[in-house]
């Protein structure tokens, strides 16, 4: 598969004062527009006129995090680059880059109508997190999917969520309980569509352990909570838009967020670690059974 095939959100930009689109090739269907650049004469990057993007992943997760008050500059400054990645992001969570796909450079600053610049900061931030490998030449490699990576994920991730929720426990404020009411508010609202859905779900679990998230647990966490979110389009594709399966997962975080009013650490440590295995165990049962694993089984 080839990037050709694979970006489908359309998004309009005023640059410069000139108007680009980043087209949906899916259908062959670009959407006209006064000026087109090639890879390699695209102006220098200026996004003070730029208008903001219909729906980018990190963009709504920046949208949750405001509304739980924390502080992050508008929407309206996001830079082209920021751009590229949220729009990658967005189709490799969502499974239009499949796991294993090499993605060129090349077409996708074609596609994108920018400069190679843009998009290579881009893939350097999703490698940087785990997405991708870049590799030598103008190309990248989307993460592949395995029990083992799976695996390896969710005991890091039971092992430091577990620790962080009893110490988070320890003077968990109401600041940080309303917190975390928005977020699971938003979470149960949330388009089920894995971008959004991921984006939501990490401002719950942030809501509750942010007061004891230092630098170096943040930087590990989003390594892991990334890596998680390349999983969550099987589940998708599978059975995990069935209402029941998807007020089934509201109802986890609902009891989460009682244990932690209710002030029960070791009780809300237990439920949150099984929380986790039960994502993992779903996921597992979801990677099974996806056709690339059935077909290098066969």
């Amino acid at each position: 598969m080839t990037s050709r095939n694979v970006v489908g959100s359309t998004m309009h930009t005023l640059l410069s004062g000139r108007e680009y689109t980043i087209s949906d090739k899916i259908f062959g269907q670009a959407i006209p527009h006064k000026w087109r650049a090639t890879c390699h004469d695209w102006p220098h990057e200026r996004t003070e006129h730029a208008t903001p993007p219909l729906r980018l992943t990190r963009e709504r997760a920046r949208m949750v995090r405001t509304r739980t008050g924390a502080p992050v500059r508008p929407i309206a400054h996001l830079s082209l680059v920021d751009r590229v990645t949220d729009e990658l992001h967005r189709a490799i969570l969502n499974g239009d880059i499949r796991p294993g796909a090499a993605v060129s450079i090349v077409e996708l600053c074609e596609q994108f109508d920018v400069s190679h610049i843009p998009v290579r900061e881009a893939l350097r931030r999703l490698e940087s997190e785990g997405l991708v490998s870049l590799r030598p030449g103008r190309s990248a490699l989307v993460a592949s999917l395995s029990p083992e990576d799976l695996s390896g994920i969710y005991r890091l991730r039971k092992l430091i969520e577990g620790d962080l929720t009893l110490r988070a426990m320890q003077n968990l404020s109401e600041e940080r309980l309303e917190a975390a009411q928005v977020a699971l508010d938003e979470y149960a609202d949330v388009e089920r569509e894995p971008a959004s859905l991921a984006a939501a779900h990490h401002a719950f679990h942030s809501a509750l352990l942010d007061d004891v998230t230092g630098g170096a647990d943040r930087r590990v966490l989003e390594i892991l909570w990334h890596s998680a979110d390349r999983y969550l389009h099987l589940l998708m594709d599978n059975l995990d838009k069935a209402p029941e399966t998807t007020e089934a997962r509201i109802d986890e975080h609902r009891a989460l967020l009682d244990l932690a009013r209710a002030g029960k650490a070791q009780e809300l440590r237990d439920a949150w670690v099984a929380h986790l295995e039960s994502s993992e165990t779903a996921l597992m049962a979801a990677l099974e059974r996806s056709p690339e694993n059935q077909a290098a089984q066969a």
